[in-house]
């Protein structure tokens, strides 16, 4: 088996069968290690050196294969299927955005979307932009209406979000 840190799409046959148990046990394994220096690293929006990069491959070879893998969780890699099961630390996301809440120039709608964005990157780990307009971030509004007059705080929350991302995504 030979599961990489850098997916790229390959001939596979896909199998229509359920990898529900597979997921099971990734999700049970990872949620069972939150001390490991790799998945701490992981929660806490770190990059892995490549000796890390190498446990958490072999991590996912002691779970399961590529096929098992890849009608799991297609292509996403590996780090963003850990952070989406153990999300990231809620200390590290208020140290990433409660910058933003102190600031005075805020109202309070901002602030609510702020710590709506806090809430949801501790539970799932990675925020896609796209997501800003559906649960939870809907009901505050549009964020061209909520940040119309702060467009620039929210381009530096913007950057912040693509930097937790990218510290996900640096290996897919």
């Amino acid at each position: 088996m030979n599961l990489k840190l850098v997916r790229k799409k390959k001939d596979i046959i896909f199998n229509s069968g359920n990898y529900e148990s597979y997921r099971k046990k990734v999700e049970k394994f990872f949620e069972g290690n939150l001390d490991n220096l790799t998945v701490y690293k992981i929660r806490h929006n770190q990059k892995l050196n490549e000796t890390e990069k190498k446990e958490l491959e072999g991590m996912f070879q002691r779970l399961g294969n590529n096929i098992e893998y890849d009608n799991t969780y297609g292509n996403m890699s590996l780090i963003e299927v850990v952070r989406s099961i153990v999300g990231i630390d809620e200390e590290t996301a208020n140290e990433i955005f409660a910058k933003y809440i102190n600031d005075s120039r805020l109202n309070s709608k901002q602030i609510e979307f702020v710590k709506t964005l806090i809430s949801y990157v501790h539970k799932n780990g990675i925020l896609s932009i796209e997501k800003l307009k559906t649960e939870p971030f809907s009901p505050l509004g549009p964020v061209s209406e909520i940040f119309e007059d702060n467009v620039e705080t929210f381009q530096l929350i913007k950057k912040d979000i693509e930097n937790i991302n990218e510290n996900a995504k640096m290996y897919a």
